[in-house]
């Protein structure tokens, strides 16, 4: 057994887009399901786990070390991520088309 927990946090940058970051504490062997809304439609989405690209493009990055991801079928803007135990910062927002091009 082990805590399980999640937090999450929906804020304004400063350049006026809007960002969301869900943190994620799955216990030890154990896996879950984390839900991660995107803003924007998944085909276009980047997030991010502590930092590093993991989803871009409609594709769970391959170097990622998150096991699976899929669009998430009940909603629109949402990334579903299988992960495993571990700690995880999942963070997106509207990204700018610089930005884009640069996580492909």
């Amino acid at each position: 057994m082990g805590v399980v927990g999640s937090a999450w946090r929906f804020d304004n940058t400063a350049d006026g887009r809007h960002s969301y970051s869900l943190h994620a504490t799955v216990p030890p062997n154990a896996r879950a399901r984390v839900i991660m809304p995107t803003l924007v439609a998944p085909a276009t989405a980047i997030v991010l786990d502590g930092g590093s690209v993991v989803w871009s493009h409609g594709a769970v990055k391959p170097d990622s070390g998150i096991h699976s991801a899929s669009v998430a079928q009940h909603q629109e803007n949402a990334v579903v991520f299988e992960v495993g135990s571990g700690e995880y910062v999942f963070t997106t927002r509207k990204p700018l088309a610089a930005e884009q091009s640069r996580a492909q």
